[in-house]
């Protein structure tokens, strides 16, 4: 499959302007499959504890993923939060207003600079929904010390599963479309593979839309 790595900036702002209404429809606080994320990680043990700084990108305005391993790891004390709408959850006092973090960004993932490095650094659901796959793993590498671990979760998309979910071949939420292949292209070279699992579609998510989905933790080289 061809896959869709990059989107015109016009494209992004659709995308981010559905994302926002879609949870102005939810709650202040909730779980965006947090829960479910966290299990298939084995509640991510695989985490040192000497980590002491952790960063979420697309954070959503729950900031749940941080929030539960935090949680698990309470060795964990810094933190910093990304979301391109993060300013408007804030104001909305959506839950992520109410997390203590050290810092954060309303930028871009592709334009975030926040003049230091993480332990951690954690991007789940996220991928979907950016402009540049290649710059946000840029990004992200450089905001990751070295020996710091990147935590990686996204559903996996085949020609197969456009064909057979038309809604989401022409979803403008998600314009990025992956498989294996062209995710893992991004973090085999530049990182020691920490954890992986794949699961096959009836396990995932979404069965119809997507063929598999990726859970993988890699240590910065």
């Amino acid at each position: 499959m061809k896959s869709t790595l990059e989107i015109t900036d016009a494209q992004w702002r659709t995308a981010q302007k559905g994302e926002h209404h879609y949870w102005s429809g939810q709650g202040k606080d909730g779980d965006d499959w947090n829960k479910w994320w966290e299990l298939h990680f084995d509640r991510y043990y695989f985490i040192p504890d000497t980590a002491k700084s952790l960063l979420e990108v697309g954070c959503g305005p729950y900031a749940q993923n941080a929030r539960r391993i935090m949680a698990l790891h309470p060795q964990i004390t810094e933190l910093g939060l990304e979301d391109s709408l993060l300013l408007q959850y804030i104001a909305e006092e959506r839950a992520v207003a109410k997390v203590k973090a050290e810092v954060r960004s309303s930028l871009p993932l592709e334009e975030m600079n926040m003049d230091r490095q993480f332990d951690v650094i954690v991007c789940i659901n996220v991928l979907d929904h950016v402009r540049s796959v290649k710059k946000c793993f840029d990004v992200m590498y450089a905001h990751l010390r070295h020996g710091g671990m990147l935590i990686v979760g996204n559903d996996l998309t085949s020609d197969k599963d456009l064909l057979n979910c038309p809604a989401m071949r022409d979803d403008p939420m998600h314009p990025i479309k992956m498989d294996f292949e062209s995710l893992t292209a991004f973090i085999f070279g530049d990182y020691r593979t920490i954890f992986l699992r794949v699961l096959e579609r009836e396990q995932g998510r979404n069965p119809k839309a997507h063929y598999a989905t990726l859970l993988w933790a890699g240590q910065k080289i």
